[in-house]
């Protein structure tokens, strides 16, 4: 651990130096004669729908509270990180901040972040699932974050092709396996013209984080175990090891295309334009880039299939969260306001605008997201498979999954890593990785 709080720390130092811009200071909130206080939230919303029904809540909350003010400032998932660290290690915080799950298991155990318990009620202990709140509480029993959105699994497909090659997309009760999928798409590939896709997957950006996060708990595989000296070690189970070598093999067969190796943004323009028949492991938030970002486009006519099966159906939800770090200067207040803000119909209006499932599960089962439009009924059913496996629940994970690994699956795709190379490499600097920072 101080091997890692070592780098952290020079990290933050070469970013100061750099000309990295710390977050905006709580010291502007502070109260001056009289006036309110002002409570400066970082938002990660980027989706227009989305920004607005988040500002609308503000709006909301800033009229009926005159003396506690709410500032939205929005932010970059890319530098997120990078200058949160920063404000961590200079004091300079904003009052709350929105991240997720997999990151803030980094900071729980290092004081960076306040223990939201006072705010937390038993009725809303009991209203999210116990695995989340394991992912959320610190050692100490610290609660250190509350979701507000939570990913969900799901397959697009081009109802045109189906309906003209008679494919019936899977369902909830009927789900394909990765082995049907093959098989459909090698059928619809060049079908309708050179080029034309059966499938699109993952981009080389997106599969580091998906194969822990959909694929493995998929197979089943645990992924990260303990020695007998008590210390984590990571380890791909035959059948992953099997799956991976299998979409290699499918990316030099040509059935996933090389585009897809350079970024995985990249893809929905080949299937949004009909140039491919399915649009395969990406979550059911995109359903807000097909309605809202491409208004006044001519796309092609979608429709949303349910989670592929391997062994099983279940993946981990990406789960979104909001924290308040500990060195704000107006944690009460702070507190005050996300409990307003984290109400399920607050939650549920936000989630809903960007397309995602909300991170409650009264939310989660509203009836307003029982219903077939844009399929919000299929990923109302899907979302009781998400699970929190153990090991997105330990520091070092987030840092290991989004930039080793996906590095590493990167070489493999390119041929740059035989897979047994790259089967070496995953697990001893995985292993690395978790024992610095879990010892």
């Amino acid at each position: 651990m101080k091997k890692v709080l070592t780098v952290l720390l020079a990290i933050t130092i070469l970013s100061s130096i750099l000309g990295c811009s710390p977050a905006t200071s709580a010291e502007e909130g502070e109260v001056k004669n009289g006036e309110p206080v002002t409570l400066v939230f970082h938002a990660l919303t980027w989706i227009k729908a989305e920004q607005e029904a988040q500002q609308a809540l503000i709006d909301e909350w800033n009229a009926e509270h005159p003396d506690i003010q709410v500032e939205l400032i929005l932010k970059d998932w890319g530098t997120m990180s990078q200058e949160l660290l920063t404000s961590f290690e200079t004091g300079d915080v904003p009052d709350i901040f929105h991240y997720s799950q997999p990151v803030i298991s980094d900071w729980k155990d290092l004081g960076y972040l306040a223990d939201l318990s006072p705010m937390i009620t038993e009725e809303d202990r009991a209203d999210v699932n116990d695995d989340i709140w394991a992912g959320l509480t610190a050692d100490d029993g610290s609660i250190v974050g509350v979701p507000i959105q939570y990913e969900v699994d799901v397959t697009y497909y081009n109802k045109d092709i189906f309906e003209k090659y008679e494919i019936t997309p899977p369902t909830m009760d009927d789900p394909w396996t990765f082995d049907e999928l093959i098989t459909y798409a090698r059928q619809l590939q060049g079908s309708e013209f050179e080029g034309f896709m059966g499938m699109t997957f993952p981009g080389i950006d997106h599969f580091g984080r998906v194969f822990p996060e959909v694929w493995a708990p998929k197979i089943g595989d645990d992924l990260v175990y303990k020695n007998d000296e008590g210390k984590y070690y990571l380890k791909l189970s035959d059948e992953s090891v099997d799956f991976i070598g299998k979409v290699k093999g499918l990316i030099d067969e040509g059935l996933i295309g090389e585009n897809m190796l350079v970024w995985s943004q990249d893809v929905l323009p080949e299937f949004l334009n009909g140039n491919s028949a399915m649009l395969v492991g990406y979550g059911c938030w995109y359903r807000s880039m097909f309605i809202n970002e491409s208004e006044g486009m001519d796309v092609v006519d979608w429709g949303v299939a349910a989670p592929l099966k391997v062994n099983q159906t279940d993946i981990y939800g990406y789960i979104q969260t909001l924290s308040v770090p500990a060195a704000s200067k107006h944690k009460e207040e702070a507190f005050e306001f996300l409990k307003w803000y984290w109400k399920p119909e607050n939650v549920l209006a936000v989630a809903k605008a960007a397309y995602i499932m909300p991170g409650r599960n009264s939310a989660i089962n509203d009836p307003s997201l029982n219903t077939p439009e844009y399929s919000w009924d299929l990923t109302q059913q899907a979302v009781q498979h998400n699970v929190l496996p153990d090991y997105v629940q330990l520091p070092g994970w987030g840092q290991f999954s989004e930039g080793v690994a996906t590095t590493l699956f990167g070489q493999l795709w390119a041929g740059e890593l035989t897979l047994d190379e790259f089967v070496t490499r995953y697990e001893s600097e995985g292993t690395k990785l978790l024992q610095e920072f879990n010892e």
